[in-house]
């Protein structure tokens, strides 16, 4: 077997048994993230702000992760409006996928300078009610995924499950 049928073997083999990573951190060692900064700025912002309020931090899923990028992606290219177009099929695989029977979905857009995308859309989730509640509900797994569009906005997901 030739050195790239191995790894793909093993890759394979790795991806189909190692389950949802799970970590307290995006960044932290072994974690497989293939996500940036401003996701890993709004998980630490949004777990600041839960920190405030004596709430339990959230852990990362790179699952969920998954399933905000592929929405900011559909934003970003104009496949889908900005809103929660689909949020039951995305609910309903990261529900099934973490055991749970509740999730919740904050959404943003941004056009601003990459430094303002984390700052600009907690501060705005945090001014909406229904936002807020999500942000510091009863959740213990989030994901976060960002795109940013031709014309220079970003769209943000961030997906809570309990």
């Amino acid at each position: 077997m030739s050195r790239f049928a191995v790894v793909l073997f093993l890759i394979f083999v790795v991806g189909c048994s190692a389950g949802p990573k799970v970590s307290s951190r995006p960044s932290d060692p072994g974690s497989t993230s293939t996500r940036g900064p401003i996701e890993v700025e709004i998980f630490d912002g949004v777990n600041a702000r839960r920190a405030g309020g004596n709430l339990a931090a959230l852990e990362w899923s790179e699952m969920l992760s998954a399933l905000a990028g592929e929405h900011s992606d559909a934003m970003a290219a104009g496949q889908v409006p900005f809103g929660h177009a689909g949020i039951g099929a995305r609910l309903g695989a990261a529900l099934e996928a973490e055991g749970s029977q509740k999730g919740a979905e904050n959404v943003s857009k941004q056009p601003r300078a990459a430094s303002e995308v984390a700052p600009k859309s907690i501060e705005r989730w945090l001014a909406s009610d229904a936002h807020r509640k999500n942000m510091l509900g009863p959740y213990r797994t989030t994901g976060v995924g960002v795109s940013r569009a031709a014309d220079g906005k970003y769209f943000v997901t961030q997906i809570f499950v309990q």
